[in-house]
């Protein structure tokens, strides 16, 4: 069994982070009074097949995002489709403040036009 500060020195991470892989089970370990005591397996295995030094990734949220923010985003999507969902020219391709706004005006078309032979090839008009 190792100390806390053992298992961090052999992980190359912070005794923090130990207490945090202890709690979320990716070290196996034992906690005596106020103090944790690591498998020494589990840190062996750990360094042969665990992640590696430093700090965690961060994790994308499964929390849905806020009823604001997907109300916007519901409206900018229903606005670019009604806006862009039809055929499109050079002068309208013209009036793009930036290479960058006219690229994703392209874009955008092309994914609703993508969609719309989708569902045609479906029907059996293709």
């Amino acid at each position: 069994m190792l100390s806390t500060k053992e298992a961090a020195q052999q992980l190359k991470v912070s005794e923090q982070r130990v207490r945090k892989m202890l709690a979320d089970g990716q070290l196996q370990g034992e906690k005596l009074g106020r103090s944790w005591m690591v498998s020494e397996e589990s840190v062996q295995q750990r360094k042969l097949h665990g992640a590696h030094p430093g700090r965690p990734k961060e994790t994308t949220s499964s929390a849905a995002p806020s009823p604001i923010d997907a109300e916007e985003a519901h409206r900018i999507f229903d606005d670019a489709k009604r806006v862009l969902s039809g055929c499109y020219s050079a002068p309208f391709l013209g009036l793009a403040r930036s290479p960058e706004e006219k690229e994703f005006w392209i874009r955008t078309a092309n994914l609703f036009l993508q969609q719309k032979q989708r569902e045609l090839i479906a029907q059996g008009v293709y």
